[in-house]
């Protein structure tokens, strides 16, 4: 019996034949019946398990994993028959996402454009699904109705809805610059409810674990600023909201020449305000996997160095030093962003400092949340720009790694350097370096061998 006939029979009541019954002949089957099979016998398991239409359909969402080519051949095969058979099984469960996306890219395949508009409008209107409905609309309007003014708009909306979808971002800036003619400078300038008031959007500069970073336009003050907003899951955690909220007001309360200034936060769109930093970061240098010279590496390392420090003294642990996070205000200036704020996503947390994190982490699955932990990573920052190599994961590789740093120096300076790292970065916790405003003092010096005894008093 055909997959279809044997569906129709548990969505409609009626009992389904035994599987033993032989095929008849018209039971045989077609290209399209094949296609069929391949898109539907999950849906066909899940309801042949028991619970009903409605919790046979829930339990059928692993129909995205398998739809997609599928579906390209039944579109091509009948696609009036994927349409009444996908509209039979939303008839028991209407706001079945799965079902409505595969409805929807069947009426797209078989060029039914106002169909596939009406659901993937319908789609939007769901917070979860809005985004990648919205960016349908928009490839619609674009591809199949040439409405480029209306397919920006939507792709605003697909990326406002989840601005970690650049895609959207750069479509719109794409379709507006082509129906400039004028051609206007390549930045698309969004005057958008979401931004900050009183900021223009200009173009994401950046994006990490816990968000995306734009560059922004102060309308009031004519300077530009960096504006980091929170991913959309995050700004729907409450929990998490409210630790964004208590640590960027704590970074804003900082003011020190190697801390990055946070001008503005707006805890109703998820958004800080910061100062834009026009030279890069240790991570564009570091890019190109070239060592950096010992005296401009030391310098660099001192410079963070003051930075943490300001933080240990009043309590503040940064956890989430890396390169990334050191930014330069002129070059060789360096500025310790992001403290205190990328690790409230304990998920990111874990992937984006697991490569600067210590041993403990991956030995233990936790870490000393104090001074040493910050210390340690800054051992890892001097080590990488020393080698132009970043640090192994592997704990016995990450060792060697750290003695070969030590002696890509001048020969004076090995004995230097191997003892800094060796504090720094000690396997053994308590035998780290804890007092970092002590470490600042004595990396502020110029870089010469005579700073060994120094650094051997240090606690």
């Amino acid at each position: 019996m055909s997959l279809f006939r044997r569906l129709k029979g548990l969505l409609g009541g009626t009992a389904a034949p035994s599987a033993a019954a032989p095929p008849s002949p018209q039971d045989r089957p077609t290209p399209g019946a094949a296609a069929e099979e391949k898109l539907l016998a999950p849906l066909l398991a899940a309801l042949a398990h028991g619970g009903g239409a409605v919790a046979g359909l829930q339990a059928a969402s692993t129909l995205l994993e398998v739809h997609r080519e599928a579906l390209r051949d039944l579109a091509a095969t009948d696609p009036a028959r994927a349409v009444t058979v996908l509209r039979r099984y939303l008839a028991e469960a209407p706001a079945h996402a799965p079902l409505l996306w595969i409805l929807a890219q069947v009426y797209q395949e078989s060029r039914e454009i106002a169909a596939a508009m009406e659901i993937y409008q319908r789609l939007s209107q769901s917070e979860s699904e809005r985004a990648a409905a919205c960016a349908c609309v928009a490839a619609l309007y674009e591809h199949h109705l040439g409405d480029s003014e209306q397919a920006v708009r939507c792709y605003q909306q697909a990326w406002l809805a989840d601005m970690s979808r650049e895609d959207c971002f750069a479509a719109a800036l794409r379709l507006q610059e082509d129906r400039d003619e004028n051609r206007a400078p390549p930045l698309l300038v969004l005057r958008l409810e979401q931004a900050p008031e009183g900021i223009a959007l200009l173009h994401p500069i950046g994006r990490g674990g816990s968000g995306t970073v734009f560059l922004g336009q102060d309308q009031s003050l004519g300077r530009q600023v960096a504006v980091k907003f929170l991913h959309p899951h995050l700004r729907r955690d409450a929990r998490a909201m409210e630790t964004f909220l208590a640590e960027a007001r704590l970074a804003a309360s900082f003011n020190h020449p190697r801390i990055l200034p946070i001008y503005d936060i707006d805890p109703a769109k998820g958004a800080l305000v910061m100062a834009y930093l026009a030279h890069g970061s240790l991570a564009d240098r570091l890019r190109a996997q070239v060592p950096i010279a010992p005296e401009a590496a030391w310098r660099c390392c001192a410079q963070v160095a003051e930075a943490l420090s300001e933080l240990h003294l009043r309590g503040v642990i940064h956890r989430d030093v890396k390169p990334a996070n050191i930014l330069f205000s002129a070059p060789g200036e360096a500025v310790l962003s992001d403290f205190g704020i990328a690790h409230f996503d304990e998920a990111a947390q874990v992937v984006g400092t697991r490569l600067y994190a210590p041993p403990e982490l991956a030995l233990h699955g936790r870490v000393d949340d104090d001074a040493r932990r910050d210390n340690y990573a800054l051992g890892l920052l001097l080590a990488e720009m020393l080698s132009g190599e970043a640090p192994p994961l592997h704990l016995e590789l990450r060792a060697q790694w750290l003695a070969a740093a030590g002696t890509k120096v001048p020969e004076a300076l090995a004995g230097l350097i191997a003892g800094l790292l060796q504090r720094l970065c000690a396997p053994d916790v308590s035998q780290r370096l804890r007092h970092t405003p002590a470490l600042a003092q004595v990396l502020r010096q110029p870089l010469q061998a005579e700073l060994t005894s120094a650094l051997s008093g240090l606690s």
